[in-house]
């Protein structure tokens, strides 16, 4: 499920909710481009991008374990037998909790580098606050111990626990949907 915005939102998203610096999106924009050229549009995207497969790894392999325990089936007698949708709800609120916690880190780091309106380290101008995704991670634990590398993570919990539930149940009902009579959506 989680999937990335286009890059070039993410920044101007995150600065319009943080700062109070712009007028609106296309002064933001604007702003950003003529003061950090193109590449200010794809501030803290890498990190995101590389981290998506540990995060998504952590949320459907908690979903299909949650779901297993739920059912107290095998996945050979899952796919004879449907799971309800109430345990698709709790295994996707399972894997969204625990997902929200391996994502906050993430998130957070991203916001960071986002929210950094200095352009690239040039001759005779301040250096920006961090260089880089690593650089960020190592600043905030340093400054704020593990714990600050968690900030926010529940307001990703709650936000991610009931929609990943949401998430999955209507994946299975559409699965349902789509699946001519007689037939098993999971073959």
């Amino acid at each position: 499920m989680p999937s990335l915005p286009p890059c070039s939102v993410l920044p101007v998203q995150v600065r319009l909710q943080t700062q109070t610096t712009y007028q609106g999106i296309i002064d933001c924009m604007v702003k950003t481009y003529r003061h950090e050229s193109l590449l200010g549009f794809f501030k803290g995207m890498s990190f995101p991008i590389v981290s998506i497969a540990v995060v998504n790894s952590v949320l459907f392999g908690v979903y299909s374990n949650a779901l297993l325990a739920l059912t107290a089936t095998s996945h050979q007698e899952r796919r004879a037998q449907a799971p309800s949708y109430t345990h698709v709800f709790i295994a996707g609120c399972t894997g969204g909790f625990l997902q929200a916690y391996c994502l906050a880190p993430f998130d957070l780091i991203k916001v960071r580098l986002q929210n950094q309106t200095e352009p690239r380290a040039q001759p005779g101008s301040p250096p920006p606050r961090y260089r880089g995704p690593v650089h960020c991670a190592a600043s905030i634990f340093q400054a704020e111990g593990p714990r600050g590398l968690f900030r926010g993570a529940w307001a990703l919990t709650l936000r991610d626990t009931p929609t990943l539930g949401i998430y999955f149940v209507t994946y299975e009902w559409l699965c349902h949907q789509s699946t001519p009579d007689g037939q098993n959506p999971s073959k």
